[in-house]
């Protein structure tokens, strides 16, 4: 099947950056360490994981590339970003080889893609999402004509 590893999921851990010889996946067209510039460029450096916390690489992300990933994800997947600052303030390591535990998942800010929607999951002690999202990036999100939902809790409640 495109797009899946050989163990045949969609997402899967590290697919945009392999530790081994498998190839990096190029799936919603994003590549890990990517840099973008211009006004369409939503993170700096986000760090992308699956709904139960596996690390799947990072870079900057952009509006174009949030929009594909909602239209792209298949029924039962979601794709989480986390800004690189609200992801420290999780005390987020490579000693986990970047993974999430569930915990950290429920309680982060995240910009949540399910399939056909995008959550933003704001609040509690973690400032950046939150400064990103009264930015006007929501207001951006909502223009491109894919539900935007802004949550205030826990992100396990839309996981």
């Amino acid at each position: 099947m495109p797009g899946t590893s050989s163990q045949g999921k969609r997402l899967w851990h590290r697919m945009y950056c392999p530790l081994n010889t498998e190839e990096p996946s190029h799936r919603f067209g994003l590549k890990h360490g990517e840099i973008a510039g211009g006004p369409k460029k939503v993170f700096r450096n986000g760090l992308w994981y699956s709904g139960n916390g596996e690390y799947l690489g990072d870079g900057d992300t952009g509006l174009d590339d949030i929009v594909r990933i909602a239209n792209e994800l298949q029924p039962g997947e979601a794709f989480v970003i986390l800004t690189e600052d609200d992801a420290r303030e999780l005390d987020w390591s490579w000693d986990t080889d970047g993974r999430l535990t569930q915990e950290q998942l429920n309680t982060a800010p995240a910009l949540v893609m399910l399939p056909g929607a995008i959550h933003v999951v704001r609040g509690g002690e973690y400032p950046k999402l939150d400064y990103w999202a009264s930015g006007g990036y929501v207001e951006l999100l909502k223009e491109t004509g894919i539900p935007v939902h802004q949550l205030w809790g826990p992100t396990s409640l839309i996981l």
